[in-house]
């Protein structure tokens, strides 16, 4: 789960995994959790995804007018941690970021 803008993946457990969708009142906690920790900077509303394993490390892509200017480990790899420069992420914009990675079968 997330808002319109960020995830709180951080908080994993508390804050960003719903197990059950068919659980109401699980997928609430967790919503309400977000939220606030969002606070003021919470955007939009929930925005509930698929979680889907992944079988490679994520990287990121980062575009600059709408080509592909820089390849590298995602921000957030381990042995790469505090890497990367965040820009904005819509369409239109001049610089955009981009994770892609191989799906489990």
């Amino acid at each position: 789960m997330r808002d319109y803008v960020k995830s709180m993946k951080h908080y994993w457990d508390e804050a960003a995994f719903v197990a059950d969708v068919g659980d109401g009142e699980a997928a609430w906690k967790v919503a309400s959790r977000l939220r606030q920790l969002r606070e003021d900077d919470f955007v939009g509303g929930f925005v509930l995804r698929e979680f889907e394993p992944f079988t490679s490390a994520e990287v990121r892509t980062w575009w600059v007018d709408g080509r592909c200017v820089l390849i590298g480990p995602h921000p957030d790899t381990r042995s790469d941690p505090g890497r990367g420069v965040y820009g904005p992420r819509r369409p239109g914009a001049r610089l955009n970021g981009s994770t892609p990675t191989r799906r489990s079968p």
